[in-house]
């Protein structure tokens, strides 16, 4: 028989007996209750090495499993002293004999090892990523004898960051915390920032239309600004002049793929130091 809610019912018995026609009756009044209503069994996290009390009511009875780390497994108040996340299951029984199960979880915060961190060595001006993301569960912050170039001291990784100034080595501190802040997790980063200032041409490109070499541009390290980069054909004749520094020429003049030739080219940059280089050469184009 299924009882759709609690309260009084009254439950009737009719037995028949078909060969003589006999026909008795049994009546039995009863009332159906809950089950027994466990409060504070909420889950829990904890550091390793620590416990969490749990102080539960709502039953007379109680079984916590796994009973290896509970301080008492048969107490409704208990220490849960897990090494690794676990869920307990708690059997709750109560005056009436009526049972419940809850399975609250322990997570158990875990130490990391001790993360060593390679050296990182750039050229002023060059783009490069740095630190660790360890997951979501941490929050992070970066300090260090310099921060003044980090855009975000939060995030657990410097991507696509850019140092523009000559700011020798640096020495910097990841620190991860965890929701609880049980464990002191540190990584340590040095960076050193390499003055090097330099700029070039290829000595040739090969715009045939693969999307490999296609255009020549301006190189080097340093770089701040690109003042004027002229290139001339053999007749001296202006075939390309821009000053943008991802831009370059395609081996087109005057809406003609020029052949292989050598033409010269006059370069003048602005470095990160604010001092200025010019630089002329050659190439050719191969096709």
């Amino acid at each position: 028989i299924d009882f759709t809610g609690t309260g009084p019912y009254s439950i009737r018995l009719i037995v028949e007996n078909s060969t003589f026609g006999c026909i008795d009756t049994l009546t039995r009044n009863g009332f159906i209750v809950n089950n027994p209503i466990l409060n504070n069994t909420n889950d829990a996290d904890i550091c390793r090495g620590d416990s969490v009390f749990y102080q539960v009511t709502g039953a007379v009875n109680y079984l916590w499993e796994p009973s290896t780390f509970a301080a008492n497994p048969n107490a409704a108040n208990t220490y849960l002293f897990p090494d690794l996340t676990t869920t307990f299951t708690l059997t709750a029984t109560d005056i009436n004999g009526c049972i419940s199960v809850v399975n609250p979880t322990v997570s158990v915060i875990q130490p990391i090892s001790t993360i060593f961190a390679e050296d990182t060595c750039v050229v002023v001006g060059d783009v490069f990523s740095i630190g660790q993301n360890l997951g979501p569960q941490y929050s992070y912050l970066w300090s260090g004898s310099n921060t003044t170039w980090i855009n975000c001291l939060t995030c657990p990784v410097l991507e696509n960051t850019r140092i523009t100034r000559e700011l020798g080595t640096i020495e910097l501190t990841l620190t991860y915390t965890d929701s609880l802040d049980c464990f002191d997790n540190k990584i340590e980063f040095e960076v050193c920032i390499l003055p090097s200032y330099t700029v070039s041409l290829p000595d040739g490109f090969s715009p045939d239309g693969d999307n490999i070499n296609d255009v020549i541009k301006v190189r080097g390290h340093g770089i701040k600004e690109l003042l004027e980069f002229k290139i001339y054909n053999r007749w001296g004749e202006l075939v390309y002049e821009g000053k943008d520094i991802n831009q370059g020429w395609d081996g087109v003049y005057k809406d003609a793929r020029q052949g292989t030739e050598t033409f010269v080219y006059q370069v003048t940059v602005l470095y990160l130091n604010d001092k200025t280089e010019s630089k002329s050469g050659s190439f050719t184009i191969v096709r």
